[in-house]
């Protein structure tokens, strides 16, 4: 069943007596004190996604706001805020299941597609060498979670390279081969290291306040395969004040714009 991947399993769950969805926040995910951001935020799209029952409104936009580390287990839960004639918001959580305190609350949008011609896109994919021609990117150390992810840079600094430009990219892809659906692209969006990376010399803390990402195209793609891979493109163009901001860009291989993600980063140390 697909529920073994390790990523599927780390997002799903497992109903208890009281019909709660309950989340096993499992170690191998860990970056830092808890489970990183892609697990979580994937988690509540799926959580969202099963309870909503929207096959025919595709998730839109997710807005995720991380307040404490995901560690132990974790209970979810979904409110349906309203539904219309085209979209439906909703919103869900992830509290404490020994303490009851909020790890992270989330809202969203689901839309049908509107048959409206007017199309553009102002962002284009960068001339990057193809996967094949790269070989995977190895460093020591890196966050536990890392290892569920093949990433390739091809574009920009290199991380830790005290690089001019808070700007990086990477092919990207699950190590064990998996069919990217919403929460997978939510974790993928999530997993290379921030931009600002780019522009140090050493290991620097750095933990996601919130995030918010827009998809412009349903997932799976038509012709996608497990182990196909992705282009993520991370750039910031701010930092002050002991936080940075950052826009990730997920694109398919053949030039497709999947999503873009707005992450607000706090600097920590």
């Amino acid at each position: 069943m697909r529920e073994h991947h390790p990523f599927l399993r780390a997002i799903s769950g497992e109903r208890d007596d009281a019909g709660r969805r309950i989340l096993t926040f499992e170690e191998s995910w860990y970056q830092g004190r808890g489970v990183y951001g892609g697990v979580v935020a994937g988690a509540l799209a799926r959580a969202l996604a099963r309870e909503l029952g929207e096959d025919d409104r595709p998730l839109r936009w997710l807005s995720v706001h991380f307040c404490a580390p995901a560690v132990g287990r974790g209970a979810l839960s979904v409110a349906l805020e309203r539904r219309g004639a085209s979209v439906t918001h909703a919103s869900a959580r992830i509290d404490g299941l020994d303490d009851g305190e909020t790890i992270a609350f989330a809202s969203a949008s689901f839309a049908r597609r509107r048959p409206v011609e007017l199309a553009w896109r102002r962002p284009t994919m960068p001339a990057v060498a193809p996967p094949a021609s790269i070989p995977p990117f190895t460093a020591d150390p890196t966050p536990t979670f890392a290892r569920h992810f093949e990433l390739r840079f091809c574009h920009g600094p290199a991380p830790l390279s005290g690089g001019e430009v808070a700007e990086m990219g990477a092919w990207i892809r699950f190590a064990e081969p998996l069919l990217v659906d919403v929460p997978a692209a939510l974790a993928i969006l999530d997993a290379a290291p921030p931009a600002a990376m780019a522009r140090f010399t050493a290991l620097r803390p750095m933990a996601t306040v919130a995030l918010a990402c827009q998809l412009f195209e349903p997932l799976p793609l038509a012709d996608a395969r497990a182990d196909d891979h992705y282009l993520l493109i991370t750039r910031s163009n701010v930092a002050g004040d002991g936080y940075t901001e950052e826009l990730d860009e997920l694109w398919s291989a053949d030039g497709r714009l999947i999503a873009l993600c707005w992450q607000h980063i706090a600097l920590l140390g």
